[in-house]
């Protein structure tokens, strides 16, 4: 895994060079996003995402990486594989799908 240094407010997360997905650096400080490398004190398999996978609480599924290889940050937003194709970027579950599983607690996601 490599981790670049160049610094920005942006971060790319990648498996290949042509398909990554981008995450604003200040979601994923805000709500500590994860990089799971085990799941039930297993190492990842190569069908659960091996060998990092993104979880990003609050946010739709697509933005939840799998098969990391390279965590670049970049100054600016950058569109991922899916928001290419419409998807939106920020990928906000909205508050009231959300209250669901997380119950009426739940606070919107700003970032």
């Amino acid at each position: 895994i490599r981790l670049s240094k160049a610094g920005g407010d942006a971060c790319l997360v990648s498996r290949h060079r042509r398909i990554y997905n981008g995450a604003a650096l200040a979601y994923l400080l805000k709500y500590d996003a994860m990089l799971a490398y085990a799941v039930n004190g297993e190492p990842l398999g190569i069908n659960d995402g091996y060998p990092l996978r993104l979880t990003a609480f609050g946010l739709f599924g697509y933005k939840w990486a799998n098969y990391i290889n390279r965590i670049e940050l970049i100054n600016g937003p950058s569109l991922g594989f899916w928001e290419r194709y419409g998807y939106d970027d920020k990928a906000v579950v909205p508050l009231e799908r959300r209250t669901f599983y997380e119950g009426e607690d739940a606070q919107p996601i700003e970032y």
